[in-house]
């Protein structure tokens, strides 16, 4: 955790849940695993990654997945209200 993020309740959902909150997004942010070396990973093998997360009305939201492939390339998944438009590069979408 970094910056302004709390561990709480939700009562809708009861489950464990992370509010981040803070003017400055790159300065409030989750990380997993906590450690960012090449050789940190979750471990997971499945073919579907679950998110859910409610934005604020009238607040951006950003969502930056960092994935590595089997052979080791890396592809960054960004999902948020904040883009204009739809972008692909090589290494992002």
């Amino acid at each position: 955790k970094q910056g302004d993020v709390s561990r709480l309740i939700d009562r809708e959902l009861k489950c464990i849940v992370y509010r981040i909150r803070g003017l400055v997004a790159a300065q409030n942010f989750l990380q997993f695993p906590a450690q960012s070396t090449s050789s940190a990973a979750l471990g997971l093998t499945g073919r579907l990654l679950y998110i859910l997360f409610r934005p604020m009305f009238d607040k951006h939201f950003y969502v930056h997945l960092d994935l590595f492939t089997s052979e080791r390339a890396q592809i960054r998944l960004s999902i948020s209200n904040g883009y204009r438009e739809f972008k692909i590069t090589q290494t992002s979408i």
